[in-house]
């Protein structure tokens, strides 16, 4: 498959700390470098509960490097986090890539804090 970036690894949202919502899209805004890394993180619109975590996620990407002469690029990335029920089964859990840059990322959550606001 060629894509132009890659993920590693899944960062670990604080499920509480989004169980308030059953879906939430959220968007980080990242400088690439022309070797493919993430330069620095721009605006992150979310709640401030999960900004950090967003940056820190969106710090682990890297994409396919460019010739000098285009420099430094902008990209936005969008989350999609998605509260699904506890007793869903695991394969319901797959986190789900949509090009260009969306990322939907499912959260079991405890039947109990859904819709329960901090």
């Amino acid at each position: 498959m060629n894509r132009s970036w890659s993920w590693s690894g899944c960062t670990s949202f604080p499920t509480i700390l989004i169980s308030a919502v059953e879906e939430a899209e959220t968007t980080v805004e990242v400088l690439v470098g022309e070797d493919g890394r993430v330069r620095s993180i721009g605006e992150v619109k979310a709640p401030a509960i999960l900004r950090r975590t967003l940056s820190e996620t969106a710090r682990k990407w890297r994409f396919l490097p460019v010739k000098k002469d285009i420099g430094v690029r902008k990209i936005e990335l969008v989350f999609v986090l998605t509260m699904i029920s506890s007793d869903a089964k695991s394969e319901e859990l797959s986190t789900i890539f949509r090009p260009p840059y969306e990322i939907e990322i499912k959260v079991r959550c405890a039947n109990s804090f859904k819709g329960y606001y901090y």
